[in-house]
C-alpha cells in the first residue's frame, strides 16, 4: 500500500462510538481498493444497493461496529434504519488536498484497476480476433467494455487529476484499425450476408429474427425494452447502474443490426420480424401483426407497444401480455453531446447521470415481479465521427445519421461512390431489394472536415452489433 492518504477519512469512523455508520460517500473514495481493504479490516461493511440486503447484512452482523456506505447513485436509506444510525460524510477537504501529489496518490489505486483491466481486455480482443471465423459478438462486447473503462479513467484523469498510463489511447486507436481492417471485411464479403440465413433457435442472430428467438421461448408473458442507439459501451452504464440497484443477474449475448444502420430500418426490423426495407411496417403496426400472426396469440393476449423519450414508470406497461417498449434516451443523448474530442466520455459520463433521473430501474423490477421474461437490446450502435469533406444530404437514410446515403439504384449509387476515395457501396436484395447504399468510412461522415459528431448509420463494429440481454429474476 502506497502512503494512506485516506487515514483523515478512517479516522472519523474510529472517532464514533456508534455501532451503526451510515457512511455518506458522495466522492466514492470507498470504492478505491485501498480504501475498501482497510475499511474491512476493523469494520463490518456494507455498500447499500437494496433493502432486502442490507437488512440480511444487519442480522448478521449484530456484534462490531458496522458501516452502510451510501454512494451518490442511492437515493435514500431505509428510515427505520437510518433513524438508529450516526450518519457521517466523508468530503474532499477532509483530506487536506492541497497538493497535486496528494490528489495522485488518492485515485492512482482506483487508475490502476482501470489500466490494469483495459490491458487484459485488449489482450482478449487481440487473441478473439486471431480466431477463424472471428467471434464478432464477443469482440463488440469486449470492445464496448474496453471502451467503457477508457472512458471511465477520462473521468478521474480529467476531473481528479490523476495520471493514467500513456499508452491507453495509443493501444484504443491500434485495436480500432485491427477491427477496422477485419470487420469491413467481414460486412463486404458474403459473410454478413449469411447471418440473415442462421435460426433464431439458440439465439436471435439478426435483429429481424428477435421475436421469433422470444416466440420459440414459449412465455406466457414478455417484455422487450429497446434502448435506441444503445451500443455495449452504453450496456455498461446500464449494467452498473442496474447492478447497484440490485438487478445484477444478466444473460448477455448480441444481435446484428441491420445495414444502414439507423432507426427507421434497424427497428421497425426489431419490432416486425422483417428484414427486407420496402416491406417493413410501422413499428407499432409490426409487432401488432407478428404476435396476431405467427403465434399462438388468442383474443386474451394484449400487445401492447409503447414509444417514450425516457423510462418513466407508466402503470400501463404492465397490462399486456406482450409488450414492447422503445426509449430513446440514449439516441437522444448521443445526438444532443457535443463531440469536442474523438471519444464518447462526456456522453458516457451523461447518461450515467441521466440514468439516476429515470425510473429504468423500477420498471424492469416491476415486470420481473409480475413474472414477465424481461429482454433488453437495441437497434444500432453510435460512434464518434469526423467529417470527411463531402455533402450528400439529399440521398442520406437519415438527417440525423450522417453515415449513410440509399440510392434508388446501382447506378446512381455507382457514380457517387467512384467520385470519392473510401466510400463504400453496399448491395443486399435480401434487405435493399433495388436499392444501394454508399457507407463513409469506418469512422468518417457526410459532412464538412471541421464536423465532430456522435453518429450512426454506418458500418462500424459499435453501430453494427449491439446487445441482447435477458435480465434474469
Amino acid at each position: 500500500m502506497r502512503s494512506e492518504w485516506f487515514k483523515p477519512l478512517l479516522q472519523k469512523l474510529y472517532d464514533s462510538y456508534s455501532a451503526r455508520i451510515i457512511l455518506v460517500d458522495s466522492d466514492k473514495f470507498s470504492s478505491c481498493p485501498d480504501v475498501r481493504r482497510a475499511m474491512e479490516t476493523d469494520f463490518n461493511v456494507h455498500f447499500y444497493k437494496s433493502e432486502l440486503e442490507l437488512r440480511a447484512f444487519l442480522r448478521k452482523n449484530k456484534s462490531g461496529k458496522s458501516i452502510i456506505v451510501k454512494l451518490p447513485e442511492v437515493p435514500y436509506i431505509p428510515f427505520d434504519i437510518e433513524e438508529r444510525s450516526e450518519i457521517i460524510t466523508w468530503k474532499k477537504t477532509d483530506l487536506h488536498m492541497g497538493s497535486s501529489t496528494a490528489r495522485q496518490e488518492m485515485y492512482s489505486s482506483e487508475n490502476d484497476k482501470y489500466v490494469s483491466e483495459l490491458h487484459r481486455t485488449s489482450i482478449t480482443i487481440t487473441k478473439l480476433l486471431t480466431e477463424t471465423p472471428v467471434p464478432w459478438g464477443k469482440v463488440s462486447q469486449s470492445w464496448g467494455y474496453y471502451s467503457y473503462l477508457k472512458e471511465q479513467l477520462a473521468y478521474t484523469t480529467v476531473y481528479n487529476d490523476a495520471h493514467a498510463a500513456a499508452n491507453i489511447e495509443n493501444t484504443y486507436l491500434e485495436l480500432d484499425k485491427k477491427l477496422e481492417e477485419q470487420f469491413k471485411a467481414f460486412i463486404q464479403n458474403q459473410q454478413y450476408r449469411n447471418l440473415f440465413f442462421q435460426t433464431p433457435l439458440q439465439n436471435p442472430v439478426t435483429v429481424n429474427n428477435v421475436l421469433p428467438f422470444l416466440n420459440m421461448q414459449r412465455a406466457k408473458k414478455i417484455a422487450l425494452i429497446c434502448m435506441d442507439g444503445m451500443g455495449f459501451q452504453e450496456w455498461f452504464c446500464l449494467k452498473k447502474h442496474l447492478s447497484q440497484i440490485g438487478i445484477n443477474t444478466f444473460q448477455e449475448s448480441f444481435v446484428f443490426a441491420l445495414l444502414p444502420t439507423v432507426t427507421s430500418i434497424s427497428r421497425r426490423a426489431l419490432f416486425s420480424g422483417r428484414k427486407k426495407i420496402n416491406d417493413l411496417p410501422p413499428e407499432k403496426q409490426g409487432f401488432l401483426d407478428y404476435f396476431k400472426t405467427k403465434t399462438a396469440w388468442n383474443e386474451q393476449d394484449q400487445v401492447l407497444y409503447f414509444l417514450e423519450k425516457e423510462p418513466a414508470f407508466r402503470e400501463e406497461f404492465f397490462q399486456g401480455s406482450y409488450v414492447g417498449i422503445v426509449f430513446g434516451l440514449i439516441d437522444e443523448l448521443a445526438h444532443h453531446t457535443i463531440c469536442l474530442k474523438n471519444d464518447k466520455a462526456l456522453m458516457q459520463q451523461n447518461l450515467e447521470l441521466l440514468l439516476l433521473e429515470t425510473d429504468l430501474d423500477k420498471i424492469i423490477q416491476r415486470f420481473l415481479e409480475a413474472q414477465y421474461r424481461v429482454f433488453i437490446t437495441s437497434d444500432h450502435g453510435t460512434v464518434w465521427s469526423y467529417g470527411i469533406g463531402v455533402k450528400q444530404d439529399k440521398y442520406l437514410v437519415d438527417s440525423k445519421a450522417k453515415r449513410a446515403c440509399l440510392f434508388n439504384n446501382r447506378h446512381l449509387a455507382a457514380d457517387f461512390a467512384d467520385r470519392y476515395n473510401d466510400l463504400y457501396l453496399f448491395e443486399y436484395e435480401e434487405l435493399l431489394g433495388e436499392k444501394c447504399a454508399v457507407f463513409a468510412p469506418w469512422r468518417g461522415m457526410f459532412g464538412n472536415e471541421k464536423e465532430r459528431k456522435i453518429t450512426h448509420g454506418g458500418i462500424h463494429l459499435e453501430e453494427v452489433v449491439v446487445p441482447f440481454v435477458e435480465v434474469l429474476r
